[in-house]
């Protein structure tokens, strides 16, 4: 496929280690196959660096925000067009009928533009509030949510040393009443789990482990 990466921007953003670190659950949307169908599935974008859109991406990205949705981007987003020609204005900010491209509400949706990108990231936990979790230093967490949206899938990779005692995961007050289990390598049989709390005690894991949480 022709590359539209006329400024040499690097096509994995530097902020997705970190929101990943964060727990924040990520998929990516890739330019060329938008759609508001494809879109509807996310609550938040963002598009760090995005400068090169077409007359219909810059269309769907409109009628999302629109919508409801809450996109976090730079201020470069849609500032050349699908051949990398320089725009008079934002193609995006031509769909949203406004003369420049600015933070504010779109319809029932919002747009939050971010100067500095090193910023994105806690811009991002702040706005995915849900997922913000605490967890021990050693422990990575990967969190997906099911496509019908009824099961959390927590991924636990232990990068220490095999924990010896149970642990504890903050999780966000919403999970709070809900069904849990521990699935592991080191255990025949799964773990049901209490949600008492929003503080998840878990059993010790070695390496690896599955939490199911479901809503």
């Amino acid at each position: 496929t022709l590359s539209r990466n006329y400024q040499g921007i690097p096509l994995i953003p530097n902020h997705l280690r970190s929101l990943c670190e964060a727990g924040v659950p990520l998929q990516g949307a890739i330019d060329s196959s938008l759609s508001l169908d494809r879109l509807t599935t996310f609550k938040l974008l963002v598009a760090e660096h995005v400068t090169s859109l077409s007359d219909d991406q810059a269309a769907v990205l409109a009628d999302w925000l629109k919508s409801g949705g809450t996109l976090i981007a730079t201020p470069d987003l849609g500032k050349y067009d699908a051949i990398g020609r320089t725009l008079p204005r934002s193609i995006v900010a031509k769909k949203l009928g406004d003369q420049i491209l600015a933070s504010g509400l779109a319809g029932a949706g919002k747009l939050i533009l971010v100067e500095d990108a090193k910023e994105i990231p806690e811009i991002v936990k702040k706005e995915a509030g849900y997922w913000q979790f605490t967890k021990p230093e050693s422990m990575e967490i990967a969190p997906y949510v099911s496509e019908k949206d009824d099961e959390i899938v927590l991924h636990c990779v232990n990068h220490g040393a095999p924990l010896t005692a149970d642990w504890e995961l903050h999780l966000p007050q919403t999970l709070v009443g809900h069904s849990a289990k521990l699935f592991s390598p080191d255990r025949q049989e799964p773990i049901s789990l209490k949600l008492a709390s929003n503080i998840l005690t878990i059993p010790p894991v070695d390496a690896y482990g599955v939490v199911v949480i479901k809503k």
